[in-house]
């Protein structure tokens, strides 16, 4: 068996702490080390980086409990939880990552209570909830299914974001963090009753973040930000049947997401956010009875899903699956509204797209448990199907 990455790469490190002179800034300088090896490799190889990132934590945690006093080291200790958090989601394992995450937001709240003016120590706890909050119920990762656990842990990661913000409106980082914040609360579904605060959240993100893109307008990261925040405004102004409205929200985010992928046509970010934004604009436009322009909208965000297949199969197919059940869904809105004659054309088209969306999603490569977002977009899929088929003669199957 080939030796690990820990015992190939690491021991030298060993040995650093373990020298006469090197004392407790050896220790922790050794600790900083094996963080930084963690995360910067840990964003190709995240199994990998594990026992790197547990030997970053036993370090801080070690010098903690011998140095109680040293608030820079309980400050490394929670960003080796934390680390160990990011490791674990990026592995797609929301489970294990939650109970790091706590540990790490346990400890940054005891460094806010110790020192309440302390900037940094704040928005390391602003990123701390907004960790918990993605593992609990972030609709755009791999999380748990608790939107009410994640929406609660957003709402302090706000409340703390507004009051660093409102210390110094001029500071971008506090103003981005705060749109952040806001975008994570609006993008949680709730019901009818919270429809007002989520609507009220992703317009204050969006125009926040639109301020910040006009001052720097080179910066690609907070572009993407906005495109997120802008096409849910879209998905709530749609619920609410302002289609028109959802329609602007939606094409601005694709009209950004499009800007991010004419230099680099594999950007996997753009990519991704380009097929949702245009599904939910083919979807309003069906809605605003417009069938030629979803119709194409929709032929369109296809092609584009079916494209990424080869440089990303898992996440390509699952794009194909979720914009062929969108597509389903538009014949299905087209077909409540159609003459006898086209209506049951209709109907066939969504069966037919929909039967397409749950196949692809149960034979989704790399096999093992469906994550939760795939697991519902299966649920959707297969909710639809039962729709059409309610209009239609069963289906029979090919005869070889």
């Amino acid at each position: 068996m080939p030796p690990s990455y820990f015992a190939q790469h690491c021991q030298p490190l060993e040995a650093l702490a373990k020298l006469p002179e090197a004392g407790v800034e050896g220790e922790r300088l050794q600790g900083e080390i094996y963080g930084t090896l963690a995360d910067v490799e840990g964003r190709n190889d995240p199994a990998q980086q594990l026992p790197v990132a547990r030997r970053y934590l036993e370090i801080f945690g070690g010098l903690s409990t011998r140095y109680p006093d040293r608030t820079d080291f309980v400050l490394e200790q929670a960003n080796g939880y934390a680390l160990l958090g990011n490791l674990l989601m990026r592995q797609g394992d929301p489970d294990s990552a939650l109970q790091p995450y706590e540990q790490c937001v346990a400890l940054r709240e005891s460094l806010v209570r110790s020192h309440p003016n302390d900037v940094v120590y704040k928005r390391n706890l602003v990123l701390g909830y907004g960790h918990i909050g993605d593992t609990l119920g972030s609709p755009v990762m791999f999380n748990l299914g608790d939107s009410a656990g994640a929406l609660a842990n957003y709402r302090k990661a706000v409340a703390i974001g507004q009051e660093i913000y409102d210390a110094d409106p001029n500071d971008t980082t506090a103003k981005f963090d705060l749109a952040t914040g806001l975008q994570r609360m609006g993008m949680i579904d709730v019901p009818a009753s919270g429809m007002a605060e989520s609507i009220a959240a992703l317009q204050r993100s969006a125009a926040m973040l639109e301020s910040i893109v006009a001052n720097d307008p080179k910066n690609i990261s907070r572009k993407r930000m906005l495109a997120l925040s802008l096409e849910y405004l879209g998905h709530r102004l749609q619920s609410l049947g302002r289609y028109r409205e959802a329609m602007a929200n939606y094409q601005k985010s694709l009209t950004l997401a499009e800007g991010f992928l004419a230099p680099n046509p594999k950007d996997h970010s753009g990519l991704s956010q380009a097929i949702a934004s245009g599904r939910g604009l083919a979807t309003a436009t069906a809605l605003a009875v417009d069938r030629t322009a979803a119709l194409r909208i929709i032929k369109q965000t296809l092609t584009r899903a079916e494209a990424s297949v080869p440089n990303d199969p898992r996440g390509g197919q699952r794009h194909v699956a979720e914009t062929s059940s969108e597509q389903g869904l538009i014949y299905e809105i087209f077909a409540r509204h159609d003459l006898p004659a086209q209506k049951t054309q209709d109907w066939e088209a969504a069966r037919s797209l929909l039967t397409r969306s749950v196949s692809l999603l149960q034979a989704l490569p790399g096999g093992g448990k469906l994550a939760s977002i795939e697991a519902t977009d299966l649920e959707n899929a297969q909710k639809r199907l039962v729709e059409a088929n309610k209009h239609l003669p069963p289906a029979h199957p090919a005869h070889p």
